[in-house]
């Protein structure tokens, strides 16, 4: 049996260091689990070759600034802000750092209860031509849709994550088993579920189904079908119980299922033929704004079923220009931008105008 505790270590770590604002960190975009939004960001910077982009939701992409030269976003500078609020029962994570190493791979949280409102904003590097998780396995694909989809389990983030491992943990599956042959999970579904209150799905509850749907597409279309070569059928008998029967045991099978690009969609939108332009699911963020190679927006999903979404909202802003994303960080209008220092030397530099700035070496294995 397998609950959300089984550990498994990538067969090769690789270190690269991550950057982003201290107070971006702290707080994070689900109650105390602080470092969910870097977790999130830390492998999606794909800078794909002449992306065709799409627009989506009610924004007007005409009414988007000419994609080049991209200006800085304009928003003030927020002040940091803490609330020293004592939150001893919390697990506040813990230190990890490699002594041959210049920074840390993690820090622990403060002993402050996150503060809620605000909108993060992050610059990234690329375009959004399809938000279809079938589609593809970039970066541009994935990012909107890991705001807005669960998956049936996760991996364990944040500051209490092990960084050198991985651990499965619940999401939309409360719990789950394996026959001792291997052959056969069942997974025990959350019956508390509602996907978000949005056309068409308009709140609807989630059931067994909607994840034997979105399975089935990931094992019959797109570039992810290598993942299910050893499935023989996935059956949901009923709203709260998902069977995957393999043809033959696979040991790692579990492990794509929670990964980032096996999010759960909805029906609706592939019937509609909208899964490629929209994004409506079960997760924390709601898709309110895309405008063509520039912005997307996101809003805080009062509706979550999980635990209080912190954050108002986040943006994307969607800047090519290395300039203009170490500038905007540089002045606060941004909270994490990708690829603003490419070494050591450039990334002092950085902290001599932004003392502030907290520095992680990023653990990153070699599937991605």
């Amino acid at each position: 049996m397998a609950k959300g505790n089984e550990m498994a270590d990538p067969e090769r770590i690789e270190r690269s260091p991550e950057l982003s604002r201290r107070r971006v960190l702290r707080g994070g975009l689900l109650g105390a689990a602080g470092l969910a939004a870097a977790a999130l960001l830390g492998c999606t910077q794909d800078d794909d070759p002449a992306p065709q982009p799409v627009a989506g939701g009610d924004a007007d992409p005409t009414s988007s600034p000419s994609p080049t030269p991209r200006a800085v976003p304009t928003p003030a500078p927020r002040p940091r802000r803490i609330r020293p609020e004592p939150i001893p029962e919390v697990d506040l994570g813990m230190f990890v750092q490699d002594p041959d190493l210049p920074y840390p791979y993690q820090f622990p949280e403060p002993n402050w209860r996150p503060e809620g409102g605000h909108t993060l904003r992050i610059a990234a590097t690329f375009s959004i031509d399809t938000m279809d998780p079938t589609e593809s396995a970039s970066g541009s694909t994935i990012t909107v849709p890991n705001m807005v989809y669960n998956r049936l389990i996760g991996m364990v983030g944040g500051v209490s994550k092990d960084p050198f491992s991985i651990e499965l943990e619940p999401e939309l599956a409360s719990s789950w088993e394996r026959t001792p042959d291997g052959v056969a999970f069942r997974f025990g579904l959350r019956d508390d579920v509602y996907w978000q209150n949005v056309p068409p799905l308009n709140g609807r509850k989630f059931v067994a189904e909607d994840a034997r749907f979105a399975l089935e597409r990931y094992r019959y279309e797109g570039v992810h079908t290598s993942y299910w070569g050893d499935v023989g059928s996935i059956e949901a008998p009923d709203d709260t119980t998902l069977n995957i029967h393999m043809s033959r045991a696979t040991a790692d099978f579990i492990l794509p299922l929670a990964s980032r690009y096996q999010t759960i969609h909805p029906r609706e939108l592939v019937d509609s033929g909208e899964i490629e332009s929209k994004a409506i699911g079960t997760g924390p963020m709601i898709l309110t704004e895309l405008l063509e190679d520039f912005r997307v927006g996101f809003a805080r999903n009062s509706d979550y079923w999980e635990r209080e979404v912190m954050l108002d909202g986040v943006e994307f802003w969607l800047l090519r220009d290395p300039a203009a994303r170490l500038a905007g960080f540089r002045v606060g209008h941004l909270d994490y931008a990708y690829g603003i220092a490419d070494n050591i030397e450039q990334l002092e530099a950085v902290i001599e105008i932004n003392p502030d700035v907290q520095i992680n070496m990023r653990v990153v294995g070699s599937g991605g």
